[in-house]
C-alpha cells in the first residue's frame, strides 16, 4: 500500500489513502507525512491532511479503549 502513494495517477494515490486509514496502521501516518511534503495538488494535499487526522482520532480511540478494558479487568 505504500508504494502506491507514489503512484504517477492521482485516483491510485487516493485510494491508497483511503485504505491506509481503514487499516490504521499507526505507521501510516508517517507515510502520509513523507507523501505530503512532495504532494503539489492542493485537493490530494487535503486528502492527505484530512487522512492524518483520521488516523490520529483512530489512534486515540484505541488508547481510550484500552484503558477502559484496564478498567474493566479490575
Amino acid at each position: 500500500m505504500r508504494g502506491q502513494l507514489n503512484n504517477e495517477r492521482r485516483n491510485v494515490r487516493g485510494v491508497a489513502i483511503d485504505s491506509l486509514v481503514e487499516i490504521g496502521s499507526p505507521k501510516a501516518i508517517e507515510w502520509l507525512q513523507e507523501r505530503r511534503a512532495k504532494e503539489s495538488i492542493p485537493r490530494s494535499v487535503q486528502a492527505i491532511d484530512q487522512a492524518i487526522e483520521r488516523l490520529r482520532t483512530k489512534q486515540q480511540d484505541v488508547v481510550q479503549m484500552r484503558k477502559e478494558l484496564e478498567e474493566m479487568r479490575k
